[in-house]
């Protein structure tokens, strides 16, 4: 491999592992807001739940191609 891919390759690797960062901890925040607003204030946040779904969407696509990048899938035998 050229260096010119790797550089590009640990480019990648970075940013798409920056977003899935704070992608979950929008999400973690989200739903710490949410929860002390239901039960501490009896105001949740509108919206919350679908916005978690959708982070979370965007979360495994942005996971994917760290796995196959490093090559690290998980895999389940049912048969041994």
């Amino acid at each position: 491999m050229r260096a010119s891919e790797q550089r590009w390759k640990r480019r990648a690797d970075a940013l798409l592992g920056a977003a899935a960062a704070a992608i979950l901890l929008a999400m973690m925040l989200l739903t710490v807001v949410d929860v002390i607003g239901r039960y501490g204030f009896n105001r949740p946040v509108r919206g919350a739940f679908e916005v978690t779904e959708l982070m979370l969407v965007v979360l495994i696509f942005a996971g994917l191609p760290l796995v196959s990048f490093s090559e690290e899938h998980a895999v389940m035998d049912f048969i041994d």
